[in-house]
């Protein structure tokens, strides 16, 4: 919202203009105002070692046609700028002063001899962060360069920025935790960065002596083969990116000027081994929740020291990786294009407290403006979804569909077979559930002209089926095999997907059907997955297991919840099937 804010994505329509205040909380410490692009932060009352600070900020909207949205409200403005203010002023700030101080607390709470933050890391959590003037400056270009990144690389960084402070946080609760979280930062800056190709070289060291060994007795051209095969791995491509992003964004003065009071400062020479010791650490943690050196963990280290050897390796500490995170984070924004607009037309969806929601069945499926072929396995679903509501109340009430029936007439005799087979079992279904005032002029007739669409084995027409409560004429393992097909394609963008009351309803038709040839162990098994498929339906699960232990076909009509004496017309169509 902060970027949002400075109408960098605005056309020439109305802007609508606002001002906020906000109060924040920090242990940085500073007695004049400072002026930025996106706001001013004036000094206010200060207490002990905890300042306030207010933020007023302007807020923009730009107010397109119809919409009832005046301004929206800015307090992402605020957080926003108190994560970037924290990062360039190494200091904590926060809306909620308990929070400041908990933080920032020079005892522990209780005997428990963890530590607290500032004794892992000595810049964030001391009292007070002092300024000066020429930080002060700097923060405003460093500003006025991070909201003029473009969209995408501004969202990267805001939300790596954020884990990057949860993680300082999480220093106090969970420290094995926060050493994880300070390389999620520098993992999710390397998104959208791609080119780095692992070596030989890359492959962890103990594994790859053992199969220099045992390759040395194989040819040279099969023996570099099975290198490049184990190289092409996707952790160690994800490792590589890691430690080529980070060493390619660390300038030289990481070295220099920014480690005169590091009490040891990593060397460079010794920074990928490093890098690589600490990618380790966190896959250990992701992967096996493996804790982290002792020496890490222990507030007995020195808050002020980059780095420590174990067992001849080097490792970083918690203030160093503070450190090498907050560098590589200030090198990513300054390497990126600065413009004052930028075509973005997304910026609307971006906007904090706007949710994208999907609109109720009944007020799209019979929409036929906007109908396309090609679209037809989401109309589908959306009108078996409909149906499972409605077959829920008798008399049955469903949605007029008697323009896309029209359409659909139209559109048929030129779809793909796919798409036509089930824009024909979709016109069926419709036609066997409306009375018969409804229906379209010779519309058995045009069944008939594609009857192969209803007389295949299909999971729309399995579907329509059990919501007519009727059964399958198609073989056992030809429903099995469909049923499974749908369970794997269900999750694709455009594939048809059934309200679960449908699918355990089919479910129970497969296994009424081996029920009938005298098969109650595959009866019992299909059953037994229509129950778990059931969840959080109770009076269906158990009507389900009564019909298990009484050897009883089930009823789907029950399954759906239909009423009793809801009755479907054309019940001789039904029978032709």
């Amino acid at each position: 919202m902060l970027q949002i804010a400075t109408g960098r994505f605005f056309d020439d329509g109305k802007v609508n203009e606002g001002e906020f205040d906000s109060i924040l909380f920090t242990n940085f410490s500073w007695i004049k105002p400072i002026s930025t692009v996106t706001g001013e932060l004036r000094p206010g009352n200060s207490r002990g070692p905890i300042s306030s600070f207010v933020l007023r900020y302007p807020v923009r909207y730009e107010q397109s046609p119809n919409d009832i949205l005046v301004l929206p409200v800015g307090n992402q403005v605020a957080e926003q700028f108190r994560l970037i203010a924290g990062l360039w002023f190494q200091a904590i700030f926060h809306p909620d002063r308990n929070h400041v101080e908990l933080l920032c607390r020079s005892d522990e709470r209780h005997d428990s001899h963890d530590g607290v933050p500032s004794q892992f890391v000595d810049t964030y959590f001391r009292t007070p962060v002092r300024a000066d003037a020429q930080s002060t400056v700097g923060f405003n270009a460093f500003l006025d360069k991070t909201v003029a990144m473009p969209r995408q690389s501004f969202r990267l960084f805001m939300s790596c920025l954020r884990v990057f402070f949860n993680a300082l946080e999480a220093i106090d609760t969970n420290k094995d935790l926060a050493y994880s979280m300070f390389v999620y930062v520098l993992e999710g800056l390397t998104q959208g960065s791609d080119g780095f190709v692992p070596a030989w070289e890359d492959f962890p060291e103990k594994p790859r002596r053992k199969l220099d060994k045992i390759l040395g007795d194989v040819p040279d051209s099969q023996a570099d083969s099975i290198r490049d095969i184990l190289s092409d791995d996707p952790h160690l491509k994800l490792m590589k990116r890691f430690m080529e992003f980070t060493t390619n964004h660390i300038e030289d003065s990481f070295f220099s000027s920014e480690a005169h009071d590091r009490t040891p400062a990593i060397p460079k020479n010794e920074l990928q081994r490093t890098l690589y010791n600490l990618y380790d650490s966190r896959s250990g943690f992701v992967h096996a929740l493996e804790q982290v050196q002792e020496h890490i963990r222990s507030p007995m280290g020195s808050s002020t020291s980059d780095y420590f050897h174990w067992d001849s390796e080097p490792h970083l500490t918690f203030s160093g990786l503070a450190r090498l995170c907050r560098h590589v984070l200030l090198n990513f924004v300054q390497r990126q294009p600065s413009t004052e607009k930028e075509d973005y037309p997304e910026w609307r969806r971006e906007i904090p407290g706007i949710v994208t929601g999907k609109l109720a069945p009944e007020l799209w499926i019979g929409r036929a403006e906007s109908f396309r072929p090609e679209f037809i396995n989401h109309r589908f679903s959306g009108f078996t979804a409909h149906l499972a509501q409605k077959l829920t109340v008798s008399p049955l009430q469903i949605a007029d569909l008697r323009p896309l029936l029209e359409t659909i007439e139209r559109e048929t005799s030129q779809a793909k077979k796919s798409d036509r087979n089930v824009m024909v079992c979709f016109y069926w279904l419709c036609h066997n559930l409306v009375h018969k005032d409804y229906h379209r002029p010779r519309w058995h007739d045009r069944v008939v002209q594609y009857k192969d669409a209803i007389e295949d084995c299909s999971i729309q027409m399995m579907a329509s089926l059990v919501v007519l409560d009727g059964n399958f004429a198609w073989s056992k393992d030809d429903c099995e095999e469909e049923f499974e097909l749908y369970l794997r394609r269900k999750f694709k963008p455009n594939a048809i997907r059934l309200p679960a009351s449908v699918e355990v309803a089919v479910m129970s038709e497969i296994a009424n059907m081996w029920l009938r040839v005298g098969d109650t162990v595959r009866f019992a098994g299909w059953i037994d997955r229509a129950i778990l498929d059931a969840a959080g339906k109770q009076p269906v699960q158990d009507y389900l297991h009564q019909c298990k232990e009484s050897g009883n076909e089930v009823c789907k009509q029950t399954i759906l919840g239909v009423p009793p004496r809801c009755e479907f017309p054309d019940e001789a169509w039904l029978q032709w099937l």
